[in-house]
């Protein structure tokens, strides 16, 4: 691994967080002592963390050694203090995971920076852990392609945002190292606009659940909101999320992540966060078919560098292309291509 080098505006990073913190409280990023694993107690309750030693086992009744610290992530070996020390100990532990984790999501985007300098493509995927590699190469290889260009940016690089151009195209993948299914009770209810609304108000078909993979991708929809500059002449074909550590990703539909995006300004007008227009966005049908000519582009580059793929697989880039032609004949006279949620017949 390499040491990070950019340098983060914390402006940047703070307009974001704190309106990722009012639709989230129970989520907060600059407010981490509100979530479990960011509070001393957590720590101080889970012996497998913190142990007092007792009589009988090594270094009992010694100064300095009342305590035997586990701090996974950090130190691979035992750490020991007293009870005066305990509380300095665990704050400086959390603290460095809190920049553990933005380092991470910096070097992701430090790496993608130098393969695309042509660097090795291992400089990237060893930042990952060996099981996952394959799963987080399938996940972000499109992206190291020629004909995509990556953004970068130390501030949100440091929040898990990365920005892909591709022509007229963006995409925008964020990272994130929390389990992405998990549901939360944001306190009124389940919801994503579980902060204010009750979940017997909510109808479960239109509004996200508030799982963790949601609330990441709500934080890339507060980036685009407060940089629409960046996307002047473009159009968004897509937004995931990505768990690099544990290989999961999730996505939802474009139109529907602008419709509960604008439902959470709505909910919270005291966050300061503007509604974000749906021009910035392809519709759902045109971000389906260009991610499927993505996959056929990838698979045609593939064949031509002798990989595999039409010998041993029924699905040939002929194929997978004379499906395309047959879904836009079939729907492209029913849909605009502009068109938001309520034109999508898919």
């Amino acid at each position: 691994m390499f040491t990070t080098t950019a340098t983060i505006d914390p402006d940047e990073v703070t307009n974001l967080s704190k309106v990722w913190d009012s639709f989230f409280p129970q989520n907060s990023i600059i407010a981490k002592r509100e979530t479990e694993r960011s509070n001393v107690d957590f720590y101080k309750k889970n012996d497998s963390y913190v142990h007092k030693v007792l009589p009988g086992e090594r270094y009992y009744g010694e100064p300095g050694h009342e305590y035997r610290l586990s701090l996974k992530g950090v130190n691979s070996k035992y750490v020991y203090c007293d009870e005066a020390d305990l509380d300095n100990k665990l704050t400086e532990y959390i603290n460095t995971l809190a920049i553990s984790r933005a380092d991470f999501s910096v070097n992701i985007a430090e790496a993608i920076e130098n393969v695309k300098s042509g660097s090795d493509e291992s400089e990237l995927f060893n930042l990952v852990g060996e099981k996952q590699q394959n799963f987080f190469r399938t996940s972000i290889e499109k992206y190291l392609r020629p004909e995509w260009q990556f953004v970068p940016n130390p501030a949100m690089n440091s929040l898990g945002l990365l920005v892909f151009k591709n022509g007229n195209r963006c995409e925008i993948v964020t990272l994130t190292d929390k389990a992405l299914r998990v549901t939360q009770n944001l306190g009124e209810g389940k919801s994503i606009l579980g902060k204010t609304v009750d979940d017997k108000h909510v109808d479960a078909r239109e509004i996200l659940p508030a799982m963790q993979g949601n609330m990441e991708l709500i934080k890339a929809m507060i980036y685009i909101s407060q940089h629409e500059d960046v996307f002047d002449g473009l159009k968004i074909t897509g937004i995931k999320v990505l768990n690099p550590k544990n290989g999961t990703e999730m996505s939802v539909l474009l139109s529907q992540l602008i419709n509960n995006y604008n439902a959470l300004v709505a909910e919270n007008k005291a966050s300061g966060a503007k509604r974000i227009s749906q021009r910035l966005f392809a519709s759902d049908f045109e971000a389906i078919v260009k991610n499927a000519e993505d996959y056929v582009n990838g698979l045609e580059q593939l064949l031509e560098n002798g990989g595999h793929g039409a010998n041993d697989n029924y699905y040939t880039t002929e194929w997978f292309s004379n499906a395309i032609d047959l879904f836009k004949k079939h729907y492209g006279n029913q849909m605009d291509f502009n068109a938001g949620y309520q034109n999508t017949a898919i």
